[in-house]
């Protein structure tokens, strides 16, 4: 429904999302009456759950009657009078628990499609208006597809069955008040003792809480055999026996089941909210929340930097809450190769994993809404390697406009942008990133810039401090001047051309140095290139010496400290003492470069 008035009255109304949409329906039921003909389809359904239940006692009453109607001098079968009660029932309830696990949408029972379907008839038979169809439409839909809607059918399915399981207990009750009978069984081609050892197993519950029940040879006196008069054998313990098991078998488990999915609907009705990204809700986000229609997207890298934005409130990536005593959620966007956040001290990390298309993001936003608790933060990673297109940025403006916690989002593969970018590439790559953030409304301070593949103690600090927590790592101000050395001693004892088992032993004992725990961690140490010579194999190991000590840095500072540590210098490093020549020049550059950085 297209209604302009509503949707000035959603877009005003500020808050999320699912909030906007809700005060935009009130404004159009102003106009269509939708809450009077929801009034109508609540008093149908009402009518429709009283039916039935009038019909499961019906059913109860008539299921007694039939097994216990005395037509051989008042000889009633046992196992077909429990089979007549039970079975059923008890099959329903068999298959009722193996959709509630295996197929949890599916598990509505029968009761509760024919309340679903009566109620649907009635509204149409009663009142065959426009709105009344849309509302008895709505009211199935929403309870046919939500978690709340499943307990709801699960209380009627349970109810249903415990009303017929009552009725079925007090017609047997008053049966056997008002009138003498005997109790036998009948076999063709069992056993006694198959039927004595079935009966004790009956029994053997109901003799716990104190009904009485037939003894090995009351069960064997009480059998049939086609010819002369039933005996009058234990009837007072075939009646205990009866009544037991359909209490214990039949009417306890199901208002156990009663009872637990009543609670369980009234935690899913307050858990529940709209299911915003679905397609419908989607179509509804561009007049709602309309950020792109005012901005525009992302489609050059342009490098400008964005404007601050226009006094329309808080940015969406600020003003949404969620569980302070909730995990991090982490959902990498198209990201090269998904590395996964490093563990940060104690903080709980829930893994949404990497989203690469339509399907796995949608998949990621519902395993985010069921995430109980509900994160604190969630952090999406991104790859600077990426182009912040327009598919990046409906995929950030979905989750802004569905979620209901803060957003923060985080740039990796910065060293990845730099070996494929010239200095200025990085900076408009940056500048465009930016510019996609403040576009879909997050923060400024909500971006970070932290490189996932070369995680040392001090990014470990950065990334802590932007999710709320604080890790201590060991000061790292000598770090370089011992990876310097490492280089140097390691260059001692190589041929002219290393190996690369060799330099990566040495990348990983640099890596070792800037992370106090777990330097696997690191994931810039892996296998270089094959067969350099000796000077480029001390040009890398010195390379991811300075990236690693940058980091902590933003990643345009990093680029430029690199550079100027580097100076474009290609020197001969053929000895010992060319090369530790050449890294003290690079580190006094590198902390002239640090220093100018700090001014900045």
């Amino acid at each position: 429904m297209d209604c302009s008035a509503a949707d000035a009255a959603g877009r005003g109304a500020g808050a999320g999302f699912e909030h906007r949409i809700v005060v935009r329906a009130r404004e159009i039921d102003k106009a269509v009456g939708l809450t009077a003909a929801l009034a109508h389809v609540r008093g149908a359904a009402r009518f429709a759950v009283l039916g039935i239940f009038v019909l499961a006692a019906a059913a109860g009453a008539a299921a007694v009657q039939a097994a216990m109607a005395a037509d051989r001098d008042g000889m009633v079968n046992v196992y077909v009078l429990l089979i007549a009660v039970l079975g059923i029932e008890t099959a329903a309830l068999i298959l009722w628990c193996v959709f509630a696990i295996a197929a949890p949408s599916s598990s509505h029972g029968v009761p509760g499609r024919l309340v679903a379907e009566l109620t649907r008839r009635l509204v149409l038979l009663t009142r065959d208006s426009a709105s009344s169809v849309s509302a008895a439409r709505a009211a199935t839909a929403v309870l046919s597809g939500s978690v709340p809607g499943r307990w709801a059918f699960a209380v009627l399915t349970h109810a249903a069955w415990a009303v017929f399981l009552s009725t079925a207990v007090a017609t047997m009750l008053f049966l056997l008040s008002t009138r003498s009978y005997f109790f036998v069984w009948e076999t063709t081609i069992l056993s006694a003792d198959v039927y004595v050892r079935l009966t004790r197993i009956l029994a053997a519950a109901p003799e716990i809480v104190g009904f009485a029940a037939p003894g090995p040879a009351d069960v064997t006196a009480s059998q049939w055999l086609g010819q002369g008069e039933a005996r009058d054998i234990a009837r007072d313990a075939w009646s205990g026996l009866l009544l037991g098991s359909v209490v214990l078998y039949g009417l306890l488990p199901r208002v156990a089941l009663l009872g637990l999915s009543a609670l369980l609907y009234r935690r899913a009705r307050r858990r529940f909210r709209l299911d915003v990204a679905r397609p419908g809700y989607a179509k509804l986000a561009a007049r709602l929340m309309p950020r792109a229609q005012e901005l525009g997207f992302i489609d050059s890298g342009d490098g400008v930097h964005p404007q601050e934005p226009s006094s329309r409130g808080t940015p969406l990536g600020c003003r949404l809450q969620g569980n302070p005593k909730g995990p991090v959620a982490v959902l990498g966007l198209e990201t090269v190769d998904g590395r996964r956040l490093p563990a940060i001290g104690r903080l709980q990390i829930l893994d949404l994993g990497r989203v690469s298309d339509g399907d796995a993001f949608r998949s990621a936003v519902a395993a985010l809404r069921r995430a109980d608790p509900a994160p604190r933060l969630l952090i999406v990673v991104c790859s600077l390697v990426s182009t912040p297109d327009r598919g990046m940025s409906a995929y950030l403006d979905t989750l802004l406009a569905a979620v209901e916690m803060p957003l923060g989002l985080v740039l990796t593969a910065g060293q990845k942008l730099r070996e494929r970018s010239t200095r200025d590439d990085v900076q408009l790559r940056l500048a465009d990133w930016r510019a996609l953030a403040h576009r879909a409304g997050i923060a400024r301070e909500r971006v970070l810039e932290v490189d996932l593949d070369c995680v040392t103690d001090a990014s470990l600090a950065k990334l802590a401090a932007f999710a709320g927590e604080t890790v201590h790592g060991e000061p790292g101000s000598q770090r370089l001047t011992k990876a310097f050395a490492l280089i140097v001693a390691a260059a001692a004892r190589w041929p002219e051309a290393p190996g690369a088992s060799v330099r990566t032993e040495l990348h990983r004992s640099i890596a070792c140095l800037y992370r106090s725990e777990d330097p696997r961690g690191t994931g810039i140490v892996e296998t270089p290139p094959d067969s350099p010579d000796l000077a480029d194999a001390v040009r890398a190991a010195a390379l991811l010496s300075l990236v690693l000590d940058a980091q902590g840095h933003d990643e345009m500072a990093i680029t430029r400290m690199i550079d100027d540590a580097i100076a474009g210098e290609t020197p001969e490093l053929c000895r010992k003492d060319q090369i530790s020549d050449w890294l003290d020049r690079v580190h006094g550059r590198y902390r002239d470069a640090e220093r100018r950085e700090t001014r900045r």
